[in-house]
């Protein structure tokens, strides 16, 4: 039996603690020539110093279009914060709308089911309370914690 050492990259900004592998089809490489050119390839920034800053951490020149790593100001970490923030958010909102989604197909099938003059009459109050109740569904499973929370029809 034989081992080898694999590489892959791993996020130097302050609190960052991201691997160049995360979103990627390999966890490592055989190669440390290999896991750079990975992380380049998914926007990393390498510096001089032989740092590694994710894609998250860095800022895109907007002249030459070349990213740099982020200043490490507070400033800097709330937009980081507040970017994270947001890609989990539609995240969040695109399964509530594939929960609500279910849910209304569900509640159109039992009223098909049941016949009768009312078979289509989903009102509009009820898809609003299904669709809240998925999405705080959804953010609850994410972490998300609600100190009140009303559905209003």
């Amino acid at each position: 039996m034989r081992s080898a050492p694999f590489y892959w990259l791993v996020c130097d900004y302050p609190g960052c603690n991201r691997s160049s592998t995360e979103d990627g089809d390999y966890a490592a490489f055989d190669s440390i020539d290999f896991a750079k050119r990975d992380a380049r390839e998914n926007e990393w920034v390498i510096t001089t110093l032989l740092d590694h800053f994710c894609v998250e951490h860095t800022i895109e020149d907007e002249e030459t279009g070349e990213r740099s790593p982020m200043p490490d100001t507070f400033e800097a970490r709330v937009d980081a914060i507040i970017r994270n923030a947001d890609e989990r958010l539609e995240g969040i909102v695109e399964m509530a709308g594939i929960r609500a989604g279910v849910r209304i197909r569900e509640a159109q099938r039992r009223l098909d089911e049941a016949g009768g003059p009312d078979r289509h009459a989903i009102r509009a109050g009820e898809i609003r309370a299904a669709n809240l109740r998925a999405l705080r569904e959804a953010m609850t499973h994410q972490g998300f914690k609600f100190v009140d929370f009303a559905i209003a029809a």
